[in-house]
């Protein structure tokens, strides 16, 4: 019973006080209320990112076949298969599998998003002319799949590449 008693003040209590603008929290002045846009393409996605992954930074190559995507490296060791992408929200999931012949092969599911820089009539409107990211960014998870112990079995990737 205080178990339930002190869960529901903690979840209450931050809220009926005013938290949301304490030091250390996220303060309401930090919400974008600018317009996100409403589907990506996958022109947006085409083109050659650079991903921050597996400790190394490597070159991914995310071509379009029609609705769908493809992701093709510079190594002959791995292949991509692209499992989900959602244009509305950005979401893109895809597998990678490194062959380590003899050994059995390593497989990462990849999951993130692609970003979007703020609404430029926002920007105007709120004097922060210079919010315009010449980059497009996407940033996720990618969990190892492994038959033996992992020190890391997951962590977080980020890449980028130069808008058009």
């Amino acid at each position: 019973m205080k178990r339930h008693i002190l869960l529901l003040s903690m979840l209450l209590l931050p809220g009926l006080l005013g938290a949301h603008n304490l030091p250390g929290s996220f303060p309401n002045t930090a919400v974008f209320k600018g317009k996100y846009v409403k589907q990506f393409q996958n022109s947006d996605m085409v083109g050659s990112w650079m991903i921050i992954a597996n400790d190394r930074i490597n070159k991914l190559n995310i071509e379009s076949a029609g609705s769908s995507l493809t992701i093709t490296s510079r190594s002959t060791k791995e292949t991509f298969k692209v499992t989900e992408w959602v244009r509305s929200t950005g979401l893109l999931e895809f597998t990678r599998t490194v062959d380590n012949s003899p050994k059995s092969n390593t497989v990462q599911n990849f999951t993130g998003y692609l970003m979007e820089y703020p609404d430029m009539a926002w920007a105007k409107k709120s004097g922060k002319q210079n919010t315009k990211d010449y980059k497009w960014r996407m940033a996720g998870i990618f969990t190892t799949i492994s038959n033996k112990p992992l020190n890391k079995p997951s962590s977080g990737w980020y890449a980028t590449r130069p808008r058009k």
